[in-house]
């Protein structure tokens, strides 16, 4: 079964380099089927979304991967996702959550969403944390 996700993730990433994007949606959804614990793959799908500028979907696919994984680069990407969909104070809510739980890994929000390394309400929550921790 790993072969065959990594044989479809792989099929994805070259549908969408040739902009077949129907493919690649289905092959990254069918991956995820053979391997739903795999965190990269959801990351993949959706990456994958918002470029095809589909925001509220990408939220969607990161929802479903926080319930089936535990792991801060999901929930980092979540925080980014909810951000660039407009829902700021849910943002800041969840952000709040996770750096209590996985503030180590909090570099991931900025490999989503640079620009939130100078927003000032992420970087009073970074503090805060830095110092209860």
């Amino acid at each position: 079964e790993s072969e065959r996700q990594e044989y479809h993730s792989a099929l994805a990433k070259a549908a969408f380099e040739l902009h077949l994007f129907a493919e690649a949606e289905q092959a990254y959804r069918k991956a995820l089927l053979l391997n739903p614990d795999n965190c990269e793959t959801w990351l993949d799908l959706a990456w994958f979304l918002l470029e095809r500028m589909r925001t509220d979907e990408a939220l969607e696919v990161l929802a479903e991967a926080n319930q089936a994984l535990v792991e801060a680069e999901l929930q980092y990407s979540y925080v980014a996702v909810l951000m660039l969909s407009g829902r700021r104070q849910q943002a800041l809510q969840t952000l709040s959550e996770i750096l209590a739980e996985a503030y180590a890994q909090h570099s991931y929000l900025f490999d989503w969403l640079p620009d939130l390394r100078r927003d000032k309400d992420v970087l009073s929550l970074l503090d805060l944390h830095r110092s209860a921790g």
